[in-house]
């Protein structure tokens, strides 16, 4: 009897080992990442700051951060201009198969198999990835625009990508919500560079519809805790970072301030927990010379 157990339980390892994978299995993509490098295999989960694809059984991790496009139809060619033409700072684009579109905010994955979560301007929507066609979260270098031709992406010679080099001094409007940590603003910025926020709205930041604040922070004077992006300051105050580097206030002054690193621009609603909170930051960007 028990010889039996024992091969019944080596078949039952076996039975697991060939269904583990393929449970584990996501859907091809391909990454853009906002380098213009390409990085393709199976997306498998979308963690705190990472991507994680399955690459022949070896598991790679992209931040979040460098990517630019998940693109679950075209690997990662023929980006068509009437696409790219939509994107907008601060906003997550994404077209379905059949060319369907929405703005919002990817925020999770979920399921097997995966199913994206965004946050939209009119609540939570859900698409299974067998819907996808492209998400749009930043722009990249070589990413075709208007000029020449109705699509690109290096299919060989004679396209119509451009290297996008964002004019300056430049003037963005970007949306940040409440609920995100932090939101990629899609702007480089040089250290030393001056740059002006002129930021509006109101957001609330719990369950209770009284707890609200402005750019400059909360309503009732209180200061965030740890756990925030800058604790001990107001919370609900506008705040931004330079890549990875320290978070600094920015509140609702319009005094061009010095970035303290270089890299991609991010803002954020300082608070401890993001999940309980509505409504967004209108804020207007200006980067200087």
């Amino acid at each position: 009897m028990g010889k039996r157990i024992m091969i019944a339980a080596a078949v039952a390892a076996l039975v697991f080992a060939a269904v583990a994978p393929a449970m584990a299995q996501g859907p091809a993509v391909t990454l853009i990442l906002k380098s213009g490098e390409r990085v393709r295999g199976a997306l498998v989960d979308m963690g705190g700051s990472d991507f994680t694809l399955s690459d022949g059984g070896r598991e790679n991790r992209v931040p979040i951060g460098n990517v630019a496009v998940i693109d679950f139809v075209g690997g990662g060619q023929g980006i068509p201009t009437t696409e790219t033409s939509k994107i907008q700072a601060g906003r997550h684009l994404v077209f379905k198969k059949g060319g369907a579109s929405f703005y919002g905010r990817l925020t999770d994955m979920t399921g097997n198999p995966l199913v994206l979560v965004f946050e939209t301007s009119d609540g939570r929507q859900q698409i299974s990835t067998n819907e996808a066609g492209r998400i749009y979260l930043a722009t990249w270098e070589g990413m075709p625009t208007g000029g020449g031709g109705g699509t690109g992406g290096g299919g060989g010679g004679g396209t119509s990508d451009r290297p996008t080099t964002r004019p300056e001094p430049t003037n963005d409007t970007v949306s940040v919500p409440a609920n995100v940590r932090w939101v990629d603003t899609g702007l480089q910025v040089r250290p030393g560079q001056m740059v002006t926020f002129n930021a509006s709205g109101e957001v609330t930041l719990s369950d209770d519809n009284r707890d609200t604040a402005g750019p400059a922070g909360a309503n009732n004077g209180r200061v965030a805790v740890r756990g925030a992006q800058m604790p001990g300051i107001a919370a609900g105050a506008l705040v931004g970072r330079v890549g990875n580097s320290m978070p600094f206030g920015i509140g609702n002054q319009t005094q061009a301030l010095r970035m303290p690193g270089g890299g991609t621009l991010f803002l954020a609603v300082n608070d401890n927990n993001h999940a309980d909170n509505r409504g967004d930051y209108r804020v207007r960007i200006n980067v200087g010379r």
